[in-house]
This record gives structure tokens, sequence and C-alpha cells, in this order.
């Protein structure tokens, strides 16, 4: 729904100025998801993409961008091939333009053979395999930002292994149950390890309920003795 309604208004005319991340774009949709889930505005960014198998818009921008410099390569429409060929010599003279960032997304990507012979290309094959390349590029990036994320580089980088969407947000029809996983999964709860983030050092962020010792989510859902009696019954 958010793709059709909220998407599809937000990529019009993309073609034209999709070069930009549009952070603004993003947050939007970032707010959206985050409203799915149940967590609160301050939740990772990486932790609610990875959490929904979602990728930022700007794919999308970049894809319609180059389906219609694809188009352009090949129109007859007298007007529309002389502006390309005019902004082609520009390029060609150092002046930035719109085919300069085609060019550059292209090289970026390690497609620099398809701005130099569009015509030698199968154009619904080649978008289908940019597409692929943008994400494999974006789950690669997703994992580095995992690793060095010092809040979900403890219990989510071992339990999410794949970019995709979560079987839990699927198969459970509980959208409380869906909820309280979520913001386990992703450290968007009010345990000490996170509470106490900036009031002491991590050491120091004992249990309230057994001051036993540190309470994250591990000691929440195995260790407390207070909630021994919950564990026996489940």
């Amino acid at each position: 729904m958010f793709d059709v309604f909220i998407g599809s208004v937000f990529t019009y005319g993309c073609p034209i100025w999709g070069f930009t991340k549009s952070k603004d774009i993003e947050r939007v949709q970032l707010k959206f998801c985050k409203s799915i889930l149940g967590v609160k505005q301050t939740t990772s960014n990486a932790a609610v993409y990875g959490e929904l198998g979602r990728f930022p818009l700007f794919k999308n921008r970049l894809v319609a961008n180059l389906k219609y410099w694809l188009k352009l390569t090949t129109t007859e429409n007298i007007i529309l091939n002389t502006l390309y060929k005019s902004m082609i010599n520009d390029d060609k003279h150092g002046m930035n333009n719109w085919v300069t960032s085609i060019k550059q997304v292209l090289n970026e990507y390690g497609f620099k053979y398809v701005w130099l012979q569009p015509e030698t290309v199968n154009h619904k094959h080649f978008i289908e395999l940019f597409k692929q390349r943008m994400s494999d590029c974006y789950v690669q990036q997703w994992r580095a930002d995992i690793e060095s994320n010092g809040v979900l580089n403890g219990l989510y980088m071992h339990i999410k292994s794949k970019f995709e969407i979560e079987f839990h947000l699927e198969n459970i029809l509980s959208r409380k149950w869906r909820v309280m996983l979520a913001k386990l999964r992703i450290s968007s709860h009010c345990l000490r390890i996170e509470t106490g983030r900036y009031g002491r050092d991590r050491p120091y962020r004992s249990c309230t309920l057994c001051s036993m010792e540190l309470e994250d989510e591990y000691h929440f859902i195995i260790k407390c003795p207070l909630y021994q009696n919950i564990r026996n019954n489940t």
C-alpha cells in the first residue's frame, strides 16, 4: 500500500530529478516502517530496513533514471534525440548535466561498458542485472552498518542472517506480540542495556529486579530468576 499510494507520488518525475538522496523522502518511509514495527522513532534505521527487507526509495529512483536513459538512446523523437546528443556533447566538453549523472551511476556500479555501448545491451536484462547489483551493494553496506553499530552488534547481529522480511511479521497475527518481538530483536525496548546507555557505563547497567548482572536480552529471556515461573509455564 505504501509503494502504491505514497511511494509512487514521491517518485513522480524522478527521471528528471531522482539522482539526489532526498533524505526527507526517505524519512517518510522510515517513519512508516517504524510505525509498522511499533518501535521508537529513534530505533536504528539499518535494523528497521533489515526487519522488513526493504530498501531505501533511492534505489527505485535510480532504476527509473536508467530506464529513461535507455529509452533516450533509442528514441526516434527528433526533439528528444537532439537534446540528448546536445547533453552528450556538453558532457564531453566537461559540462556536468543529466547524462553526466547517468555516467557516474553506471561507473559506480561497474557498468561502464553499458555507457560506452548502450546499443549492444539487452535493456530488460541490464535493468534486472543493475537492480541485483544495487541490492548486493546495499546489503553489503547494511551488514557493515550492523557490525559497527554499538546497539546492534550484539543480539541482532547474531540472529539476523539474511536481509529479508522476518517470518514473525507475516505469521504472527497478533500485533501486540509482533511489536514485542520486534522491539526485543532490534533493541527498541526498556531493558537497562538500552535505558542506561547514556547514563552509565555498560558494566553498571545491572538488572533493577534482581541486581545480579547486566540486564540485556539474554539475561531477560534466559537468566533473570524473577521470570522463572513464566518460563516454566511456556
